[in-house]
Order: C-alpha cells, then structure tokens, then sequence
C-alpha cells in the first residue's frame, strides 16, 4: 500500500464528472451508496433501481429502513445538497445508526465553497463548518476543514475511553468519490495523534 499524498488535488469536483463520480458524491445514504458501488462494480443486476440513486429518501422511505434495522439509516439524515452542491467526502462511524459526518461542496464566486455537515442539524459539530478556497483543497487542507470543524479524536475518546486502538480505528471509515486515498490519510492521521497520546 503507497503512503497516500497528503498534497494531492482533484483536478475537477464539478459537471462534468463521470457518472459513476457524480451518484457516489450525491447520495446520502450509507448502505444506498455501498449497494449502488455493488451495482455500478458489475456485482448486481445490469440496471441500478431508481430508489438507490435518488439523492434523498422520502421521510416515509426513512422511516421504514430505519424499522428494519437503525444502521440502515445511516447518512439517510445529512442535510440536502443547495443547487449545484455535491459530497466531496465523508466519515461513516460504526455506530448502532451508522452516523455519517459529510463535507460538501459548490462553486463560489471566490471559488469552492466547503462545510461539513452532520445528520444532527450541526450539533455534533465543534468548530467553524465552513471555508471558501480559490480551488479544489488538497488531500490535507480538506482533512484539516473536516477535523476543524468535527471533533472525531473527542469522538474515539469517547467511545474507547478504556484504550483499545485498533477497535477505535475500526470505528470509522473515511470515503471519498474525488480523494481516493481520502479514508487512508485521515486514519494515519488518528494513529499519529494516537501515537502522541501514548508518549
């Protein structure tokens, strides 16, 4: 495995995308998404069902996933996406709902416009949700707008108060449709903090 570029940039975040590119970065759900991947990976029937790439649920379709099981609901409560607005990247917790922390983005007149959403109307956010960059931030400055503005160390504190490291870095999963290495960076990230911690 390579040490992922925390330099890196995508050279478009925007239209046009490959279509793939563009389902992943819009719909919200979690479980939807990995099917979706499935799908779109050959491991599914050749038509993707309607219902799995709509951006976002009716509340009666919400509902009834989260009877089934609470996980199911995971990322199904992000905000929507403003007009022109996509997921650039996410973090999934391996949560009992399956919580899902997002940073979307949209074109700006000073360039990109970022914030970092949660399925809490912003109550587990920490700090400034938001930034504005003349372009597309690099693998470590979107890590750091995530970072800044949700406190996921606080959030593995929390939940691994009794140590445990590698059950911790099994607590979350990064992802992104335009950062490929996005999910890497971020838990070399944690281990170095860890790493601190233990010093």
């Amino acid at each position: 495995m390579t040490t992922p570029n925390p330099n890196f940039r995508p050279t478009n975040l925007f239209w046009p995308l490959p279509l793939r590119t563009h389902i992943l970065a819009t719909v919200k759900g979690a479980e939807r998404r990995e099917a979706v991947e499935r799908y779109l990976d050959g491991d599914g029937p050749s038509e993707v069902p309607t219902e799995l790439v709509s951006p976002a649920l009716s509340e009666e379709a919400r509902k009834h996933l989260g009877s089934l099981h609470p996980s199911l609901m995971g990322g199904e409560y992000l905000p929507d996406h403003a007009e022109g607005e996509l997921e650039v990247a996410r973090v999934t917790l391996a949560s009992t709902m399956q919580d899902v922390v997002s940073i979307y983005a949209r074109r700006d007149e000073a360039g990109i416009a970022y914030r970092v959403v949660d399925e809490y109307e912003g109550d587990t956010l920490t700090g400034n949700n938001g930034r504005v960059a003349p372009g597309p931030l690099s693998l470590r400055e979107l890590t750091d707008v995530l970072l800044d503005a949700w406190d996921l160390f606080g959030v593995l504190e929390m939940n691994f108060s009794e140590g445990g490291d590698e059950c911790c870095m099994d607590f979350f999963h990064g992802s992104s449709a335009f950062y490929p290495d996005f999910g890497a960076y971020l838990e070399g990230r944690v281990r170095d903090r860890l790493q601190d911690q233990a010093e």
